[in-house]
């Protein structure tokens, strides 16, 4: 007998029935609010079953993007795996070409593989889990034997350009404001988005940024030291509605007040490429790598910091003598 249930944290109806020609339980989303509306749905769907088994492999994968989103993921997730699909196709033996091709001639990262190995291996799980196929269609897809190394690098401002940039007279107030607070915290876009006046408080009498789990990326609570000036200037808030696309946002800004949108070592700019700022003028100060971590919210102790952040440091202090 079909029946529907909510998942937590999700307000849309979910049904679930077993098929009588596999015995495999059988999920769908119902893409309703409402209970009785969503268990006529479910009763529906477990009287002609083949209605949940689109015949090509192409029609599944749309299925599943309209699950995904009915689930509450966000666009980026949902952007992220249409472009794997896209890209690689349906085609096993097509999409390990793609892969080991990509791999050795260092065209995607390793973050890149693993995204989009994991979005097609994702697709087909779901594929023979809802009854939608006998078996995985993604089966035989394999990752890459040879790994490329190779990790993206973001631009990295000087602290003139930076100042150029959080002083130009061409630009509003309220986005000076929003790149000067990503200069002086380190914080992500996504972050900043979530920053409001009550974060803002006075810690041993200094102003600090006080972040709660929820509003960090690592999910641990975080205290940002900031100077009085930027302090008071927080006080009424951040305007982010011109940044839905930040970094084009940020890009289009740098041109208007002269500045390159890439760096010294061609790599581009982006809004994340602030943060990448903040870290770099730190070490460039004389604060400890550890340090730096910490105050960047790294895990790591400063591994990651080291890989990414570190561009414009010089490094011809660091070789060792005997």
């Amino acid at each position: 007998m079909a029946f529907v249930y909510l998942r937590s944290g999700q307000s849309i109806y979910q049904a679930c029935w077993t098929d009588t020609l596999t015995g495999k339980r059988i999920y769908r989303s119902t893409k309703t609010t409402h209970k009785r509306k969503a268990q006529r749905l479910a009763d529906a769907w477990e009287r002609d079953a083949q209605v949940t088994r689109p015949k090509t492999l192409h029609a599944l994968s749309q299925l599943w993007l309209e699950d995904l989103e009915c689930l509450g993921r966000s666009t980026k997730h949902l952007t992220q795996r249409s472009r794997a699909l896209e890209t690689l196709g349906l085609d096993v033996l097509a999409a390990n070409r793609m892969l080991g091709d990509r791999a050795k001639d260092g065209t995607w990262s390793d973050r890149t593989i693993d995204a989009y190995h994991g979005a097609l291996k994702q697709f087909g799980r779901w594929c023979f889990t809802n009854g939608h196929r006998d078996r995985d269609p993604m089966a035989g897809l394999r990752k890459p034997s040879r790994r490329t190394g190779r990790v993206y690098v973001r631009g990295v401002l000087t602290e003139e350009q930076a100042q150029r940039l959080c002083s130009c007279p061409f630009l509003p107030s309220s986005r000076r404001l929003v790149y000067r607070t990503a200069l002086c915290t380190g914080l992500r876009i996504g972050e900043l988005r979530k920053l409001k006046p009550e974060n803002l408080v006075l810690r041993s009498g200094k102003p600090c940024i006080h972040l709660a789990p929820s509003q960090v990326k690592n999910r641990f609570e975080s205290i940002i030291p900031i100077d009085d000036d930027l302090f008071s200037s927080l006080q009424s808030g951040l305007d982010l509605s011109s940044f839905h696309k930040a970094g084009l946002r940020l890009r289009r800004d740098l041109v208007i007040a002269g500045l390159p949108t890439e760096d010294s070592d061609g790599h581009v700019i982006d809004f994340h490429s602030l943060r990448a700022t903040f870290g770099d003028m730190l070490i460039k100060k004389g604060v400890s790598i550890p340090a730096v971590a910490r105050l960047m919210r790294h895990k790591d102790g400063g591994g990651l910091l080291l890989k990414k952040y570190t561009q414009g440091f010089e490094e011809e202090g660091l070789t060792i003598t005997m």
